[in-house]
């Protein structure tokens, strides 16, 4: 399919820069342009004319006299194939992001979600260096709101494997991407307004109350291994099981079975009941399935998304905010019926919206990257110094939130029992800082093992579990210190959600800027490491 004519995008303020919104989805991602002389964002078709990038890598080797070159494919042809060629095909690796640095080996290659991410990153960069005919320099990435620090981090490492400076990448949460858009399409002024963001493989909600001239977080809950995906595959395993028991499939059906499978979840957003077609050794079968038995499948699902609804409500509770003036929906699977029915019980007198469920988040972002790049310096709150936008909108100020809290391993109390001691809660506004004074424990203390945690809780002081590590560091005293010498810690989390931790020792001033080790990221050798493994492949 050939691609449409192509858009003439505008920059016109003098020295502004080309930046595009990417929201990096677990299944398919998107690019968007802001477009000065509309005053709208709009996604960037890819080569199928579709501006639903799969995120799926099939790779492929080529043997010739030179010897074997590989080469990968990314979006629709590697999602189609992805059951034909199970041991050479990667999807889901978003929700590993942050996680793991080895997501899967081919061809005897490892492969990290970074890595991996990277291609797909590449992949719409070129689609939308086509279509603009000049190189794209500066993005914003979207990430999950629930998404830890590693997690963004990750998401920054993939970027600059993909060929970006990290200067002139940020990120942004999701569902504080898609205001950007919907702010612009509907008059949410004074209104406190609940993202809905379901897509294909996370959930993301998030809660703002927004002003004449700013978005303000106010809390945000999520789940990063809830999405689409997982009803798709309860009701395929359902289908399967009840209805297709002891039939054996040939490679390329059982791959047609699983899309069709997608295609009948679809389908049942608007019908009542819907039927698929399914080829089998056997022969053809006819599968006839009910809304209500889809529903009944999938409940299981539906009530992990009421626990993180529930939670977001206490939240909001604790903050004094007791009702929701609006819910927007976005992601795709956020069409299910049986969603809009839970959001109408928990939200009984909100009024229910959606702009483009499927592009408001890669649109949002789009609109937010112009306006911290061409329309307002970093850091400042002065509305005024915004560009004028052909008056289309009124371009806000995001003023986000910690998705998280922080803090040490300490001894508390008289007793010395040994506690978190959380810095930044979850909920704390951002960018912030924070230090605090802490003592040695003994005489002549040489080493401070210091201790860094992150956790979804909201007291001051928790009990240390493991699980809540986020990594260590050291700081070394060369003098002869009597116990309980001061020792200044400060915690900052940045405006894109990541955490920078500074040690010293007051007396004698020994510092230290923790970068925190993680099994999952990749220190800077590594990331060009990446960059040019990836500059080696061949992408079709």
């Amino acid at each position: 399919m050939e691609k449409k004519d192509k858009t003439i995008y505008r920059t016109e303020a003098e020295g502004a820069v080309t930046v595009v919104g990417i929201d990096l989805g677990t299944t398919n991602t998107l690019i968007s342009l802001y477009d000065e002389t509309t005053g709208r964002a709009s996604c960037i078709e890819n080569s199928t004319g579709s501006c639903l990038t799969p995120s799926v890598i099939r790779f492929d080797e080529k043997k010739s006299e030179n010897g074997t070159e590989y080469y990968y494919v990314v979006g629709k042809e590697a999602r189609e194939s992805a059951d034909i060629y199970p041991d050479r095909t990667a999807m889901l690796f978003k929700r590993q992001m942050g996680r793991t640095r080895d997501f899967k080996k081919i061809y005897g290659t490892s492969y990290s979600p970074q890595m991996l991410s990277a291609m797909v990153l590449k992949s719409v960069l070129r689609d939308a260096e086509e279509e603009l005919g000049a190189p794209v320099t500066h993005a914003v990435v979207t990430v999950p709101a629930d998404f830890d620090d590693a997690g963004r981090k990750a998401t920054l490492e993939a970027a600059r494997a993909a060929g970006l400076e990290e200067r002139n990448v940020d990120i942004i949460d999701e569902p504080a991407a898609s205001l950007f858009d919907c702010e612009r399409l509907l008059n949410l002024e004074g209104k406190t307004v609940l993202v809905f963001d379901l897509g294909g493989g996370t959930l993301d909600l998030m809660a703002a109350e927004i002003t004449e001239d700013s978005i303000n977080e106010a809390a945000n809950r999520g789940d990063v291994h809830l999405g689409g995906s997982d009803w798709d595959y309860a009701l395929g395993c359902h289908i399967l099981n009840t209805y297709l028991k002891g039939k054996e499939f040939n490679t390329e059906d059982r791959q047609k079975f699983w899309l069709s499978v997608e295609q009948l979840k679809r389908n049942l957003s608007s019908l009542k009941e819907a039927d698929m077609y399914v080829h089998t050794k056997a022969g053809e079968e006819k599968i006839h399935i009910t809304r209500e038995e889809f529903e009944n499948v999938t409940q299981h699902l539906l009530k992990r998304v009421k626990s993180v609804l529930e939670d977001l409500m206490t939240d909001l509770y604790e903050k004094g905010i007791g009702s929701v003036d609006e819910v927007l929906l976005v992601g795709g699977a956020a069409r299910m019926p049986q969603i809009r029915t839970l959001l109408a019980e928990f939200f009984p007198y909100s009024r229910m919206g959606s702009g483009d469920a499927d592009r408001a988040v890669a649109n949002g972002a789009a609109i937010y990257g112009w306006i911290k790049y061409n329309g307002q310096k970093p850091g400042s709150r002065n509305t005024d110094k915004l560009y004028e936008v052909r008056k289309m909108f009124t371009p806000r100020v995001l003023n986000r939130i910690s998705s998280r809290s922080y803090g040490l391993a300490a001894l508390i109390g008289d007793d010395g029992e040994e506690k978190i001691y959380h810095f930044i809660l979850k909920g704390d506004g951002v960018p912030v800082s924070v230090t605090k004074e802490l003592y040695t424990a003994y005489s002549n203390q040489r080493i401070v093992n210091i201790r860094i945690y992150e956790t979804t809780l909201f007291e001051r002081y928790v009990d240390p579990d493991e699980k809540w590590l986020l990594g260590t560091c050291t700081l070394s005293i060369d003098k002869d210190l009597p116990e309980h010498s001061p020792i200044l810690i400060r915690f900052t989390i940045r405006e894109d959600g990541r955490l920078q931790v500074e040690a010293k020792e007051k007396k004698g001033g020994n510092r230290i800027q923790v970068e925190l080790e993680s099994r999952a990221l990749l220190n800077e050798e590594a990331v060009e490491r990446e960059k040019r493994r990836l500059d080696k492949l061949v992408m079709l």
